[in-house]
């Protein structure tokens, strides 16, 4: 059986779409208990930086030729890899937002602690201002559409830098390109940036 870890990320964002959109807050407290579980699962794999170590089971994140079996390029060890690292912070950040409206305040704050700290350090490992990109780890050896998508909608740049970052990724030939399926995330963070 081959599970897919980062799924369970986007799920979270499902919860905070439904908790968003519908007036069903029972709903969302019943899940909420699922939504601990999987950012705990996530906390025993990050380092003291926050970034995560190697993951384990597939860790798809879009069908992209230069990617093996759709996962984003990380270090030797598979450690450190920043889709995987961004869309953590995004998973933290939507349950910040749910456990500070239905839940827990003190869960909202470490889950917003956790984002922050995150975003920092991929800012500092993975940005390199000479390509104005972040890269796909913190080696810089690889760079793509999907990294510059999920740092946009992360929030982790200034927000300044976020038309600058998208108009690369919609030009730079360079980047491993998005499959039809991740574009959607493109659209969203092209909104972002307020290119919509």
């Amino acid at each position: 059986q081959q599970y897919i870890p980062p799924f369970s990320l986007w799920w979270i964002g499902m919860v905070h779409d439904y908790w968003m959109y519908v007036d069903d807050p029972a709903f969302v407290k019943h899940v909420m208990p699922g939504v601990r579980a999987v950012l705990a699962f996530y906390a025993g794999y990050q380092r003291d930086n926050g970034s995560l170590k190697r993951m384990p089971w597939w860790n798809f994140v879009d069908w992209v030729k230069q990617w093996t079996n759709g996962e984003s390029p990380a270090e030797a060890d598979g450690s450190s890899a920043t889709a995987l690292d961004l869309q953590l912070v995004l998973a933290y950040q939507w349950a910040a937002d749910i456990e500070k409206a239905l839940g827990s305040g003190a869960l909202a704050a470490e889950y917003q602690s956790a984002a922050d700290k995150l975003k920092s350090t991929v800012l500092a490992t993975d940005w390199d201002a000479a390509r104005g990109l972040f890269a796909d780890q913190p080696s810089h050896r690889t760079y793509s559409q999907q990294t510059n998508t999920l740092a946009v909608l992360a929030r982790v740049q200034d927000r300044r830098q976020n038309g600058s970052i998208m108009q690369r990724v919609l030009t730079d030939a360079t980047l491993a390109q998005s499959s039809i399926y991740f574009r959607a995330y493109t659209n969203a963070a092209l909104r972002e940036a307020g290119m919509g």
